[in-house]
């Protein structure tokens, strides 16, 4: 099956496309699966809108170019979520409760290079991007197509408050829409190129994309540094655990109703997914972990009594 990833430059060109025609050219690739069949798409639409102009197909395929290049943030960015899977989805869970608008940022503006405990830290230089206020869109009046993309932040309600204590609802009106974004992925690559995918569509500016990228990347290391430890008593195959633990959160409207996994070890790290992007105190947190350890472990023993 064709990454995203593999045909990153293609899909965002169809979509500048879709959105300038007011043509869904995403939906007519959904079935894609070379990048051959993505460029002979493109091809076909600019040969359709500029019949028999070379010139201006040519001025076309440059515009489409410098979209990508001043509206994407590169690939090797995303790395620092590689080599765990713990990482991939807490980056896949961040973007389904916390959209992309001009008001997210971060007060963090430098990443440590010698981060001890992530052994993918991004380095210092990473939001080092050359000339960012002078990010311009481009259009092509000299070929009679205004081409201007007219790409607006969201207007939706702001976030809402911190959950009560011990609860919380996973609301779908402020980030990614699981139906578009699928949350039920197998491997990390899928996971990332989710997350890449989410971020490359968002209707606002690159820097607006770099904010919150850096703000998801910030709560990534507080969340990976702070709870080193924390989950390592959740086992991977042990059924009865993973299922106990589930049920645990879902009474308390800690599991969202989009998650559905495929086997234990993935219920498990929707679990430590879940507790590590839920926006809450880090003691709350720690005792709330320590509390559900706690119910499993004397769920175990009354087992235990109960066969005796």
């Amino acid at each position: 099956m064709l990454r995203y990833d593999e045909v990153r430059e293609e899909f965002f060109s169809l979509y500048v496309l879709s959105l300038y025609y007011n043509e869904d050219y995403i939906k007519q690739a959904s079935n894609f699966d070379t990048p051959e069949e993505f460029q002979k798409l493109i091809n076909h639409i600019l040969n359709t809108k500029f019949p028999f102009n070379n010139e201006a197909i040519q001025s076309a395929r440059t515009y489409l170019k410098k979209q990508f290049h001043y509206k994407i943030i590169d690939k090797e960015k995303f790395d620092c979520f590689k080599g765990s899977d713990r990482g991939s989805w807490f980056a896949l869970m961040y973007i389904y409760n916390n959209r992309i608008s001009p008001e997210t940022s971060s007060s963090v503006n430098i990443f440590a290079q010698d981060n001890i405990y992530n052994p993918n830290s991004t380095p210092a230089s990473f939001f080092e991007f050359e000339n960012i206020d002078e990010i311009k869109n481009f259009s092509l009046d000299e070929v009679q197509a205004e081409m201007q993309v007219g790409i607006s932040p969201s207007n939706k309600e702001k976030n809402r408050d911190t959950p009560e204590k011990y609860s919380r609802r996973f609301y779908l009106t402020s980030g990614a829409d699981p139906d578009n974004y699928s949350p039920n992925t197998t491997s990390e690559q899928e996971r990332i190129c989710t997350l890449m995918r989410f971020i490359d569509l968002a209707p606002v500016s690159l820097s607006q994309k770099i904010s919150y990228f850096r703000k998801l990347h910030d709560k990534w290391l507080e969340q990976y540094n702070t709870f080193l430890t924390d989950y390592d008593w959740l086992d991977k195959k042990d059924e009865k655990q993973a299922i106990y633990c589930w049920e645990y959160l879902r009474n308390k409207n800690m599991i969202p109703f989009y998650l559905k996994p495929y086997n234990t070890a993935m219920r498990i790290q929707m679990i430590i997914a879940c507790m590590d992007s839920w926006d809450t105190g880090v003691e709350e947190k720690y005792f709330f972990i320590q509390k559900m350890k706690h119910a499993w472990q004397q769920a175990v023993s009354s087992r235990k009594k109960d066969k005796k």
